[in-house]
């Protein structure tokens, strides 16, 4: 028996049209965004390219601390590390994905390492959580200059960074100035060589 929206679809002269019109609704609510952050893998890896730039940039993504956004996005806090050539880079990240459509919007912030210097924050990766959650697909905006990038990411490759004594509440977004953060709670990733 074939159900939508909480009723049965047994057959009669309305089937089709309920059914057609169980496909256009959206159906997320708080047990799918449960669903999204329990299935939801932890660490992602893969690589960034600026457009037009042939070097790549090895990237490793771990999502530490989960916290609802209304009844259909979900916020996650985590670090990210970047390689590419003799420079690495750590950095706190923010990542929104809104249940409904698995769209993501990631920002960067508080960026340190041997690449710090010259680490670009000033704007948001936007793309797409894959179906099954274990690809993200985003594309990177400055918004001063709008220099584009894409970013390719697969679950797996452990990472770590001590996002977890972070606090949500006292990271302001990235876009509203510098985060106010305390000794106690400042976002921090790991300096271990992977």
């Amino acid at each position: 028996m074939l159900t939508c929206l909480g009723r049965s679809l047994r057959g009669g002269p309305l089937i089709g049209a309920i059914f057609f019109s169980c496909l256009l609704t959206p159906s997320m609510g708080g047990d799918d965004i449960a669903s999204i952050e329990q299935a939801l893998p932890r660490n992602y890896a893969g690589e960034f390219r600026w457009s037009g730039d042939s070097i790549p940039q090895s990237v490793k993504l771990k999502l530490n601390l989960f916290k609802r956004l209304g009844a259909a996005q979900l916020e996650a806090i985590g670090c990210a590390r970047y390689e590419v050539l003799d420079r690495m880079t750590d950095i706190g990240v923010r990542v929104v994905i809104d249940a409904p459509s698995l769209e993501v919007e990631i920002w960067e912030f508080s960026p340190s390492g041997t690449g710090a210097p010259i680490f670009e924050t000033n704007g948001s990766h936007k793309g797409r959580l894959t179906e099954d959650l274990q690809a993200i697909e985003t594309e990177w905006i400055t918004r001063d200059t709008g220099q584009r990038g894409r970013m390719q990411l697969r679950a797996g490759s452990e990472h770590t960074c001590a996002g977890q004594q972070a606090s949500l509440r006292d990271l302001l977004p990235h876009w509203a100035g510098p985060p106010y953060r305390t000794a106690e709670n400042r976002l921090r990733t790991s300096t271990r060589a992977p």
